[in-house]
């Protein structure tokens, strides 16, 4: 092609469904409405997601909770203790707990989804 010469458009391709008219399909077109009204075949080996569930340690100490046994902030510092040492083990090194500790909270004081949860059970400001 020549400087200044246009290139002639390129058009998209039409499939079987698409009405040969010309002009794209409307949402008055009965295909095009047909077409929405199709349910969507789910991908082969697709994955419904897991429901949401609760921690039994977060059960138990939201009775602890509930029966005056533990207060809201003690009752997340538990939680904490108890995810610790679910994921570090009971013998990891203090140092390693304390600067997972130390994370932990700074999410749970700046987070915003995280402290609002805080906030909402009575935890730490």
């Amino acid at each position: 092609m020549k400087i200044g010469e246009h290139s002639p458009p390129i058009l998209p391709a039409l499939d079987a469904e698409t009405p040969q008219t010309g002009a794209a399909p409307t949402p008055t077109d009965g295909a095009f409405a047909e077409r929405l009204s199709r349910p969507e075949a789910p991908a082969s080996g697709a994955v419904r997601p897991a429901e949401p569930t609760v921690s039994p340690t977060a059960v138990e100490l939201g009775g602890r909770v509930e029966r005056g046994e533990l207060t809201p902030a003690q009752a997340i510092e538990a939680l904490i203790e108890r995810t610790l040492e679910a994921q570090l083990g009971k013998d990891a090194a203090p140092a390693l707990k304390d600067q997972a500790r130390a994370l932990i909270a700074h999410a749970l004081e700046n987070d915003p989804v995280l402290s609002a949860l805080v906030k909402q059970v009575g935890g730490r400001s």
